[in-house]
């Protein structure tokens, strides 16, 4: 599919929120493979995610940033 392909098909069938719009500390709802919600920290996601019995503290880049491992913020879900 590609980065443009993947851009193009969020944009048609989600409301993305771009990373203009973003701001620092705010949790936001979206999509990923690992959760549904992540706080955007200025450049990435920060997200917990059950590893090993327990919770970890991980980053992911903005669906902007590349078509895998990314997270996609949404208005609504």
């Amino acid at each position: 599919m590609g980065v443009e392909g993947f851009h193009k098909y969020v944009k048609e069938h989600i409301i993305p929120i771009p990373k203009s719009e973003l701001v620092v500390g705010e949790e936001y709802p979206g999509y990923c493979k690992d959760t549904n919600k992540a706080t955007w920290m200025g450049n990435v996601f920060c997200y917990k995610r059950k590893k090993s019995g327990g919770e970890v503290l991980e980053t992911i880049n903005h669906y902007e940033d590349g078509y895998t491992n990314v997270f996609v913020p949404v208005k609504e879900i």
